[in-house]
C-alpha cells in the first residue's frame, strides 16, 4: 500500500516554505479546535456570551500567533544550515521555543480587546491589561503549555523536513548510480570489440600478399561488421533479430579466416526474434566458441548459434565441438575477459534475474548459454 510520501509530488518540485506553512496551519488549526473544545467544555457558566468571552478571543489569539509561529518554525528549519554544533543548535531551538511561548498570553488578551472590547466583562482597561498579561503564576503556566505545544509541532516539522532531505538524497544517489551504470556499460561494450578488430586486421594483413582477392572480400565484410558494431555500440539494447544479423556477418568473416576448419549453423525460434537483449551480447560467446573450439581440435569446428523463447524466458546459446580427450579445459573458458564482461553487463542490467552458464554437453559439445527475462522490443 503506498505511503503518504509516495503520493507526494517529486521531492525536488516541492516548495519547502509552502509545505512548512501548510503543515503549520494544519497543526495550529488542530490546536485551536482542541483548545476550544476544552475551554467550552469546562466553562459551565450560564448567561455568558460565549463568542465574546470564550470562542472569539481564542480564535483571534491563534490568528495573531500564526505568523509568529511560522516565522519561528522557518527560523528553526534554518538552524542546521548555519549552526553545525549539536549543542548550539539545540540552544537555538530552545531560544526560539521560549520566544514563541512567551507571546501567546499577550495575543490572548489582545484577542479579548479586539473581540470583547476589554479583557473582562467588568470593563477594565490598559492598566489591568498589562497586570493581567504578566501575572507571574498564570504567565508561567501559559509559558510551559505553549512551550510544549511548540516543541511538539517542531518535532513533527523537523521529521518531515528530514524525510524530504533523505528523499532528495535518494533521488540524487539514484541519478548518480544511473550515470555510473551507463558509463560502466559503455566501457564494457567497448571492451568487447578489440579482440575481433585485432584478429580481423591480422587476417586481412596476412592475406594481402598471398591472396589479395580474398583479402579484399574480407576487408569489405569487415567494414560492414565494423559499421554495425559502431552503431550497436551506442545502444544499450538490440533485438534478437539484429543480434543474429550481426552474428551472421561476423561468422562469415571468421569462416573466411579459418576456411574448412570452421562451420556455422543457426537454430532460430521465430518467437524469439522480437525479444530484447543487450547489444553485441552474442559476439564474445561466438568468439570464445571459435577460439577454444579451433584450438581444441585439429579438425573442423562446428559453431551453432541457437535462440529460443520459453514463456517469459529468452535463451541465447552458442556451442562448439569439444573433444575432452584432446586437451584439458582452459580456465579462461569460463573466466576469460569476454565472459567476465558479459556477466558484468548482465548483472548491471538484470541484477540477479539471469543465468550465464558455460559447460560441457553430451556429444562432445561445449555450450555457453544466457537466459534472461523475455522483453519485447518497443518502437519497432
Amino acid at each position: 500500500m503506498p505511503s503518504l510520501f509516495t503520493r507526494l509530488p517529486p521531492m525536488r518540485s516541492l516548495n519547502r516554505s509552502l509545505l512548512l506553512i501548510g503543515v503549520t496551519l494544519l497543526l495550529w488549526t488542530f490546536d485551536l479546535a482542541w483548545e476550544l473544545a476544552l475551554t467550552v467544555g469546562m466553562d459551565t457558566a450560564e448567561g455568558v456570551d460565549r463568542w465574546r468571552q470564550v470562542i472569539g478571543p481564542r480564535v483571534m489569539e491563534h490568528v495573531l500567533l500564526l505568523p509568529v509561529l511560522i516565522l519561528c518554525y522557518m527560523a528553526s528549519m534554518q538552524v542546521s544550515r548555519y549552526v553545525s554544533h549539536t549543542l548550539l543548535a539545540g540552544l537555538a531551538h530552545l531560544a526560539l521555543s521560549l520566544v514563541f511561548a512567551s507571546v501567546p498570553r499577550v495575543a490572548l488578551f489582545v484577542g479579548f480587546y479586539v473581540v470583547a472590547g476589554s479583557i473582562n466583562a467588568g470593563g477594565s482597561h490598559y492598566g489591568d491589561f498589562w497586570q493581567a498579561v504578566f501575572a507571574p503564576m498564570p504567565w508561567l503556566s501559559a509559558l510551559l503549555v505553549n512551550f510544549v505545544v511548540y516543541l511538539l509541532g517542531l518535532f513533527i516539522l523537523l521529521g518531515i523536513n528530514t524525510r524530504l532531505d533523505l528523499e532528495n538524497e535518494r533521488i540524487r544517489a539514484s541519478e548518480l548510480y544511473a550515470r555510473w551504470l551507463n558509463a560502466r556499460l559503455d566501457t564494457l561494450r567497448g571492451q568487447l570489440n578489440p579482440h575481433f578488430l585485432f584478429n580481423s586486421l591480422h587476417t586481412i594483413s596476412s592475406l594481402l600478399l598471398v591472396d589479395p582477392r580474398r583479402a579484399d572480400k574480407l576487408l569489405a565484410d569487415f567494414s560492414d561488421v565494423l559499421r554495425i558494431s559502431l552503431r550497436e555500440g551506442q545502444r544499450e539494447f538490440a533485438s534478437v533479430r539484429e543480434e543474429l544479423d550481426y552474428a551472421r556477418r561476423y561468422l562469415a568473416i571468421e569462416e573466411t579466416r579459418f576456411e574448412d576448419r570452421l562451420e556455422t549453423r543457426f537454430r532460430i525460434d521465430e518467437a524469439s526474434l522480437g525479444g530484447r537483449v543487450p547489444s553485441l551480447i552474442l559476439q564474445p560467446l561466438i568468439e570464445n566458441a571459435i577460439k577454444y573450439g579451433i584450438s581444441n581440435s585439429a579438425g573442423s569446428n562446428c559453431v551453432i548459434v541457437e535462440t529460443k523463447r520459453g514463456g517469459d524466458t529468452l535463451v541465447l546459446e552458442v556451442s562448439n565441438d569439444f573433444r575432452a580427450d584432446a586437451s584439458p579445459v582452459s580456465p579462461d573458458r569460463k573466466n576469460g575477459i569476454g565472459l567476465t564482461n558479459v556477466r558484468e553487463r548482465l548483472v548491471a542490467i538484470y541484477g540477479g534475474d539471469f543465468t550465464l552458464s558455460s559447460q560441457a554437453l553430451p556429444g562432445n559439445r561445449w555450450s555457453t548459454r544466457i537466459s534472461v527475462p523475455y522483453q519485447e522490443v518497443t518502437g519497432g
